[in-house]
């Protein structure tokens, strides 16, 4: 084997990834109400490493688990979490708008459990 061979093998030995969050004092999430909004920020989204997922109506529970996960880390990493949302300006969109934060906040016990912390020391009720 080369010594260019050895120093391929031996580079994943000595990778440390960085994120974009490392540095930063806030996490970033958007939730969209429909599908096609996904498209609309992808590009921004997807440079800054921004999470992002559609609430999918009603029904997208792990969707909103998996987003407490991550606000979950991100907490423990010392960051603030910020979810924006972008519904529609009706009815619907009104009451999912209304409704995802209390929506979260009955669903982190169950996260908090799943993850082993203390979801009365992550809680921020702005």
């Amino acid at each position: 084997m080369t010594a260019r061979e050895n120093t391929l093998r031996d580079a994943a030995d000595g990778y440390t990834p960085v994120s974009f969050w490392d540095d930063q004092q806030y996490y970033v999430e958007v939730a969209v109400e429909k599908v096609d909004l996904k498209n609309l920020f992808r590009p921004v989204l997807n440079e800054f490493g921004i999470a992002f997922f559609n609430l999918g109506g009603w029904a997208d529970l792990p969707a909103r688990a998996n987003s407490l996960e991550r606000f979950y880390h991100h907490h423990q990493e010392g960051r603030q979490g910020v979810l924006q949302l972008c519904c529609d300006h009706d009815p619907g969109g009104l009451n999912i708008t209304d409704f995802l934060r209390s929506n979260l906040h009955d669903m982190a016990g169950a996260v908090a459990r799943k993850l082993a912390v203390d979801p009365d020391e992550h809680r921020d009720d702005r």
